[in-house]
């Protein structure tokens, strides 16, 4: 007779641009037996790919074990390919998740950042359009690199939080340190500038000024 140990796949979400449009990602890792190793599937690109290299380093550096096992990363919908590296964070925090180091419930929670190799998070590209994008898919809480936050201060509705470490998440889930969190400033429209330059004053020139 055969007993089968079932063991939960760890989830975490992000969201990556798909041209002009955002596309929800749901990151999926497993374990089992055999060679130990880190492998990504779900048509990542070669900047992709590379994260696991990056997680490798700030593992180690964060001071975690990694795990004698086959891991296997599932970035889905498996037929879209995903190119940013703004996958790292959510990654690792699945790994995290995985190996029971990480015990939150995140499917409230979207994950954007790039990894440094000692854990720092760097900024990324694009970062506006997916936070809108996870407060309307329904999503509470975004955590991201604070080096992004004056691009996402307009964003009211959801819970943002600016990161500059790896290490920053884990005293929240380790120690219940609260996350920082960043006020929405709402959209502030700029007072209309007084000009010194008048086009009276520009001899010539005609059809520009009319322009």
């Amino acid at each position: 007779m055969w007993i089968i140990n079932a063991v939960a796949v760890a989830r975490t979400y992000t969201a990556s641009m798909i041209g002009l449009k955002p596309i929800q990602i749901e990151v999926e890792v497993d374990a089992n037996r055999g060679t130990p190793n880190l492998i990504i599937i779900g048509l990542p690109a070669k900047a992709v790919d590379e994260a696991k290299e990056r997680i490798t380093a700030t593992l180690l550096n964060c001071g975690i074990r990694i795990r004698s096992k086959r891991t296997i990363v599932n970035l889905a919908p498996a037929d879209i390919r995903k190119t940013s590296s703004s996958l790292d964070l959510a990654i690792i925090i699945a790994i995290l998740k995985m190996y029971q180091e990480v015990e939150l419930d995140t499917t409230k929670t979207m994950f954007f950042g790039e990894l440094a190799l000692d854990g720092q998070l760097k900024p990324i590209k694009g970062l506006l359009p997916l936070v809108l994008a996870a407060r309307d898919l329904g999503f509470k809480q975004v955590v991201f690199p604070a080096a992004n936050s004056s691009e996402v201060k307009i964003i009211s509705d959801i819970k943002l939080h600016p990161i500059k470490h790896l290490k920053d998440y884990l005293a929240y889930a380790w120690e219940q340190q609260p996350l920082p969190v960043l006020k929405s400033q709402g959209f502030q429209p700029q007072p209309a500038k007084d000009f010194l330059v008048d086009f009276a004053n520009v001899h010539g020139q005609e059809q520009a000024k009319r322009a």
